[in-house]
């Protein structure tokens, strides 16, 4: 779909705004200059009057991506996750409750809600999956992410549900056991954080958001759907 002269021009505001705070010392804010260049499409015309209009020489910007790649990997990957998952417009995310915090999943990942049902123990899988069960014939990994998160002993109970999740892809399914499912709600990439260190739970909270007064940690489990799938499909 083509953008009108008006998206155009907010974008090549944006390139200039990144391109600030890259100078003024922010270097994650590369991710987003990244981002508008390569994802969003802009016209080559508005990416050159947005570089020529902040003096950026060939030799500037590759010292940025020489910088950005230096950083710590987690932080790079939360800063890329809120970019790809919003790309600039709102996202809508499915909200559950794992303990006492809740936590979001991009609504695109999720293709079923289904009641708990106890999965069947398959030897030699990927630690974090707790059983398989079988899908209309095929073996789909399930995965407890209370104790992804530290919950060592989590109740099963009439609220219990397994959220059915897909990767992007869509070559690897698996579900995710949840203590409860709240509601589907839209966020936008300006209400989201990194994550800190402390909300990276289990590794799979990448940011989070503050919706009407409700702190919600957004996850992402495409690795681990990886890993869980081609474990399964070995055992099989």
């Amino acid at each position: 779909m083509s953008q009108s002269a008006t998206e155009q021009q907010l974008l090549e505001n944006e390139l200039r705004s990144a391109i600030d705070d890259i100078r003024r010392g922010n270097i994650l804010a590369f991710a987003h200059f990244a981002c508008i260049l390569h994802r969003i499409q802009i016209a080559p015309e508005r990416i050159a009057n947005a570089l020529a209009s902040r003096g950026v020489s060939n030799d500037e910007f590759e010292g940025w991506e020489a910088d950005y790649r230096l950083l710590p990997e987690m932080e790079r990957a939360d800063a890329e996750y809120v970019l790809n998952t919003f790309a600039g417009k709102p996202g809508e995310f499915l909200t559950f409750r794992l303990g006492n915090y809740e936590y979001g999943i991009d609504v695109l990942r999720v293709s079923e809600i289904r009641s708990y049902e106890a999965p069947t123990r398959r030897d030699g899988t990927y630690s974090s999956v707790k059983g398989v069960l079988n899908l209309r014939g095929v073996d789909v990994p399930i995965m407890d992410l209370r104790r992804k998160i530290g919950i060592a002993d989590p109740t099963y109970d009439a609220f219990t549900v397994t959220i059915m999740v897909t990767t992007r892809d869509r070559r690897y399914s698996a579900g995710l056991i949840v203590d409860s499912v709240s509601d589907v709600i839209e966020i936008a990439k300006t209400g989201t954080r990194n994550a800190s260190p402390l909300e990276r739970a289990g590794g799979i909270v990448r940011a989070t958001a503050l919706v009407d007064g409700r702190h919600i940690r957004l996850v992402d489990v495409e690795g681990e759907l990886i890993v869980a799938g081609m474990s399964v499909a070995a055992c099989t």
